[in-house]
């Protein structure tokens, strides 16, 4: 097991490269889930014989940095990043934007299950929200996604 972690932070390594080389950008954010975290840290890297310079734990014993890129791990509920799932980039590409902010609509007439009107109101609220990457940093992220050969569940086109 210690192998397969000692080749996903090869790779992980081969993913910031290509972000600074070859695509001109700062890797300087990594983001997994803290249950991949934890697997992660069972790479011959991180005990005390087979340290490297640039890959550590931090002080709380959490994954801090691999190959100089500090992680972190998102705690907002019903993101889509899964526990196999990393992104590296550069930090500030992406921007979060309010386009309308919370607001009470009109009271309307409420209908039940059929369709019928109940004879009672109802109102509902919207609100606008974008994340934005601008075209000229598209390229400022790279992910990598781990998954297990044995455990792929082959599918059959019918």
């Amino acid at each position: 097991m210690e192998k397969k972690w000692n080749d996903f932070l090869y790779r992980y390594g081969l993913r910031k490269a290509l972000i600074t080389d070859q695509r001109f950008h700062r890797a300087d954010l990594g983001i997994m889930s803290t249950t991949f975290m934890t697997s992660v840290e069972r790479a011959d890297t991180f005990t005390a014989s087979f340290s490297r310079a640039g890959t550590d734990l931090t002080a709380d014993g959490d994954l801090g940095r691999i190959k100089g890129i500090p992680n972190f791990s998102p705690t907002a509920p019903g993101l889509h990043i899964g526990d196999r799932y990393s992104v590296i980039g550069e930090r500030n590409t992406t921007r979060f934007r309010m386009l309308k902010p919370w607001m009470m609509g009109e009271l309307e007439n409420s209908r039940d299950s059929n369709g019928n009107f109940t004879g009672k109101k109802e109102a509902y609220g919207d609100q606008f929200v974008v994340c934005h990457t601008p075209t000229q940093l598209k390229r400022a992220t790279t992910s990598l996604l781990q998954y297990s050969a044995a455990a792929r569940v082959a599918r059959v086109a019918p």
